[in-house]
């Protein structure tokens, strides 16, 4: 085909973008744009969309507040993390559905910041658990198992969920299965939270002196911030688990929390020792599902413990 071929096969074709123009004033602004309609029908009341904003606008406040007030490193971390676990925790919430007061959730996770890691440090000192805890560092693999699973696991573990134990089982307040549950998870970030910041600064430093790479800075850092409080939260919640078992089967309470106490330790004590590793990698799915497995047979394994004490009783 010629150009003149060409010139009048455009020529009788109509403007495309003024088709698309009139188009769109065919439909008309007020439907392409319905901002009545939205007025009308106030999305921002919603909560779920609150939350929604917040969370993706927070980074950008974030970097607003550091500009003009010369935040620290290590409060930026803190933020960052606080920032990670309210997303997670969302999730969690979303499944477990607990009844909850934020009184309570402020409590916990104070107690866990300020006296669970305190507690931690402090023990850290006592010869057996000091022995312990220099076998993470043990050539044998055997070694570091037990470190890490006798010494760091039962105690981490342990601090965490100290204030579930002391509310539901101390201090016999009652609760459901996945308030007490949700709660567990809240101490377990407080306390990934709180390990986070410890390890960013650490990083920085090492990053500063050159002993780390930027890749494995940002790798080390986003893992310590996004992933591993996570993962805290979930053995917290297996423990809480058990802990609202005892708080309400208090014939065969500390059989419960033994078994929590065994439980917990051993699958934070095993990632440890392989954490790095695709092992780790196993563990931590391992944990997650036996999270949620734990979670969905609650009334059925309560129901079962029921049936056991009706029995003894009977007998």
């Amino acid at each position: 085909m010629g150009a003149s071929g060409l010139g009048r096969r455009a020529a009788g074709q109509p403007n495309v973008a003024q088709k698309a123009l009139d188009e769109m004033k065919l439909i008309g602004f007020g439907n392409l744009l319905p901002y009545r309609d939205w007025l009308a029908d106030k999305p921002w009341n919603l909560l779920w969309v609150r939350w929604f904003i917040a969370i993706a606008m927070f980074p950008l406040v974030l970097i607003t507040i550091t500009t003009s007030a010369n935040l620290a490193f290590g409060s930026i971390a803190f933020l960052f993390g606080i920032y990670f676990a309210i997303m997670w925790g969302l999730v969690l919430y979303s499944m477990l559905k607990p009844r909850l007061a934020f009184d309570r959730i402020f409590q916990v996770s104070l107690f866990t910041i300020v006296g669970g890691i305190t507690l931690v440090l402090v023990l850290q000192q006592f010869p057996l658990v000091s022995s312990l805890y220099s076998a993470t560092n043990s050539a044998s693999i055997v070694g570091r198992l037990l470190g890490f699973v006798i010494g760091v696991g039962v105690l981490e573990e342990c601090a965490k969920v100290l204030p579930i134990w002391w509310i539901y089982v101390h201090k016999k307040n009652v609760d459901n299965l996945s308030t007490i549950v949700f709660l567990g998870c809240v101490s377990g970030f407080a306390f990934g939270v709180a390990e986070a910041v410890n390890y960013s600064i650490s990083y920085a430093l090492g990053l500063s002196a050159g002993g780390m790479g930027f890749g494995g800075y940002l790798i080390a850092q986003l893992t310590r911030l996004i992933t591993l409080p996570l993962l805290h939260a979930v053995w917290s919640g297996i423990f809480a688990y058990f802990v609202a078992l005892a708080s309400v089967n208090r014939h065969v309470g500390n059989g419960l929390l033994l078994a929590g106490l065994v439980i917990t330790a051993s699958l934070h004590g095993l990632y440890d020792t392989f954490s790095g590793s695709l092992i780790g990698v196993a563990i931590a799915v391992i944990s997650i599902l036996v999270f949620v497995a734990y979670y969905r047979s609650g009334e059925t394994l309560q129901a079962k413990i029921s049936g056991l004490a009706r029995a003894q009783s009977a007998g």
